[in-house]
């Protein structure tokens, strides 16, 4: 019998991963805006290990998964490990700058 995994997802929005063999098998996994903590880099989610290996294996080539955005690992420490080297990864998904070109400033400014 498989043990669980740490899943570390990093888009805003999480996604939701459905079991290749059996689509009605699903997993919630939590993204940034789940975060009760403020500038967090990943939010993580316990996942059954053969559920994940399953859909791993489906989805390899998936963006997100090919950028960093979802990865695995064996415990929070290791979770919170690959977060902190990926820190620097762009998803696509950031916030936009304050500054940015059509941000509209309130008039008090």
């Amino acid at each position: 019998m498989a043990g669980k995994v740490i899943v570390g997802c990093k888009l805003p929005h999480g996604i939701i991963l459905e079991h290749p063999a059996d689509p009605s098998k699903k997993v919630a996994i939590g993204g940034l805006n789940k975060s009760k903590v403020i500038g967090a880099t990943h939010v993580h989610t316990e996942v059954d290990e053969d559920f994940w290996n399953a859909w791993h294996g489906a989805h390899k080539s998936f963006p997100a998964v090919k950028s960093g955005a979802i990865f695995v690992a064996k415990s929070k420490d290791e979770a919170h490990g690959k977060s902190r080297e990926m820190e620097g990864v762009k998803t696509g998904f950031e916030p936009m700058p304050q500054d940015a070109m059509g941000v509209k400033k309130d008039k008090g400014e």
